[in-house]
């Protein structure tokens, strides 16, 4: 081991300064090296992990030791589990409870340079727990704002592109799992350092490719572990999700599992599409190729957003082919931004704007514009006029202006998810979507799609984001006629959205075993896009004991049992 250039510490020659953070492996703390004095970060992790970690992980570290990524400093391969109940203490406690670490579980801990700074999501949207505020603009935010960020947004393309010719060109490695939490700024240069290397993959010399099938997404594996994808769900590309994950439905066959450089530049698309979107929202089935700024200020040049459009194409010989072409793209951009302009500037230019789009709309009133091409794009500028303003209250609008926009060209599917995504983020940000929205505006535009893919997103997308009136949301859909017709569609039919609503209204009327079942099945899946209607669900059946004994009675269980695993449920969505 010791060409590998790695020291082997004890934890008694480190001393614990703070609580960082909680990943999906590792506990990480700030800590001081008595002896020298100087501040790393210690990322503990399971025993049961370690054997892979040497055979694959650290091999990723020694590879990539030169360069903007995360330095390991050392190693601790053995905590011992006195010293993990004094470390696990400095956790705060309500994370402390929810989290499945556990101080009695065996741990080695690596030892990485501390970085001074944040990753790229605290950066861009702030952490009051962190003290740190946003720097992405919102919808209020002014031209020069909005320019000023989007240099930075350039700036970071580059740098990330450089870091990545020496990843992947020269070191044969792909990360796998890039995403704005895993991407560091530094507090005093604001210079980009890549992090975790936990899903690394490597090519074989000669090799552009790698074929997860041969081991990751292979049988025995996938039975294993239920394993969705590599990497993180939302940025993943869609060949890096195994062929019994809900993305690659519509990957051509054998695509799934072959994965290059063009993988980690779809991740990095979905990154700065993170980064750019104000309020992060999640990303919908119909949103997550070719993702556009439709949600982000005004003021973004055309030509950062066909990048982000292009890194996260479907298919990946419709993206960059790697991250040289992807800096050149941002390079040639660049030679074309507008510089920032003082105040009274962009007074000038907005008048001369203004007065140019009288004259074009004069000249506009004499020209036949029958085309459904025209007749569409006029619809859609209202819609995205209306749509910069909307706080949820003016319904009767949106409605029109929705049904306008999918009556124009119902094929478009872009359009249902614009519509659907203003209804839980509106100018005030995200909000929950009220049943004034679903009966107005959501179900009125569904009935004009005959799309299942469609119908399943909105479906369950309205259950994600139900607020007060969730109750009666769930009448709205459950006794929806057009739904009911879908529902002969078995992907309409056994979504979950749909599935939660019918059992929502069962339970109303006092039929709460449907209610257990579809409960106990979101807590087993780990649903957590459902959180927020599993914790009323919840407290609808366990305040009621009528409820809870005849779940009991027909589940042949006690009531303790049942109200046991209804509090651990509830606990895990709290």
């Amino acid at each position: 081991m010791e060409e590998n250039k790695i020291v082997y510490e004890s934890i008694l020659e480190f001393r614990i300064e703070k609580w960082i953070g909680i990943g999906s492996q590792s506990l990480v703390f700030k800590a001081v090296k008595k002896s020298v004095g100087r501040v790393y970060a210690l990322k503990f992790q399971s025993k049961e992990t370690y054997e892979d970690f040497e055979m694959y992980i650290l091999k990723a570290y020694e590879k990539l030791q030169q360069g903007s990524v995360s330095k390991i400093a050392g190693l601790i391969c053995d905590v011992p589990q006195e010293e993990m109940l004094e470390i696990f203490s400095k956790i705060p406690e309500n994370i402390r409870n929810s989290t499945a670490f556990k101080a009695t579980d065996g741990y080695f801990c690596i030892v990485e340079d501390y970085i001074e700074g944040c990753n790229l999501k605290e950066y861009c949207h702030g952490s009051k727990s962190k003290n740190i505020k946003p720097h992405c603009p919102g919808r209020n935010s002014s031209y020069a704002e909005v320019l000023s960020y989007q240099k930075d947004i350039f700036n970071w393309i580059i740098q990330f592109c450089d870091i990545m010719a020496n990843v992947t060109d020269e070191k044969r490695v792909l990360h796998m799992d890039i995403k704005p939490e895993n991407i560091m700024i530094t507090n005093d240069t604001k210079s980009l350092i890549l992090i975790d290397l936990g899903s690394t993959m490597f090519l074989d010399e000669g090799e552009e490719r790698y074929d997860l099938k041969k081991d990751v997404f292979s049988v025995a594996n996938l039975e294993l572990y239920d394993t969705k994808c590599i990497g993180t769900m939302g940025f993943a590309a869609p060949e890096a999700y195994a062929s019994t994950a809900d993305r690659p439905q519509d990957m051509k066959k054998g695509q799934c599992g072959i994965i290059d450089q063009r993988s980690d530049i779809f991740s990095f698309g979905a990154t700065l599409w993170d980064c750019i979107t104000p309020c992060v929202i999640k990303v919908s089935y119909l949103q997550y190729y070719k993702r556009d700024l439709f949600a982000a200020p005004v003021g973004y040049c055309k030509e950062l957003e066909e990048i982000i459009i292009k890194c996260t194409e479907k298919e990946p010989v419709n993206r960059f082919a790697n991250f040289a072409e992807l800096k050149q793209a941002a390079i040639k951009a660049i030679e074309r931004l507008p510089s920032i302009y003082d105040k009274t500037t962009q007074r000038k230019i907005c008048r001369r704007i203004s007065l140019t789009l009288s004259i074009i709309a004069v000249l506009l009133m004499g020209i036949s514009v029958g085309t459904e091409f025209y007749r569409f794009d006029d619809v859609s500028n209202k819609f995205s006029v209306f749509a910069e303003e909307y706080t949820g209250n003016d319904t009767n609008t949106y409605k029109q202006r929705a049904e306008d926009l999918v009556k124009t060209d119902a094929s478009r599917t872009d359009s249902y998810d614009k519509i659907l995504q203003l209804a839980y983020h509106d100018k005030n940000g995200v909000s929950p979507i009220t049943n004034d929205e679903v009966n107005e505006a959501l179900l009125p535009c569904l009935s004009q799609t005959q799309d299942s893919k469609i119908v399943v997103n909105y479906i369950n997308t309205i259950m994600q984001n139900v607020g007060d009136d969730w109750i009666n949301v769930s009448r709205s859909l459950s006794n929806n006629s057009f739904i009911s017709q879908m529902s002969s569609d078995d992907e309409v039919k056994q979504c979950y959205g749909l599935r939660i609503a019918n059992a929502v209204v069962k339970a109303d009327r006092k039929e709460p075993v449907d209610g257990y079942d579809i409960l106990s099945d979101l807590y087993d899946k780990d649903q957590k896009e459902y959180k927020a209607v599993i914790s009323k669900f919840v407290k609808l059946i366990k305040d009621e004991d009528s409820l809870v004994k005849k779940i009991a009675t027909n589940k042949s269980l006690t009531v303790s049992d049942v109200k046991e695993q209804l509090q651990k449920i509830e606990d895990k969505f709290s």
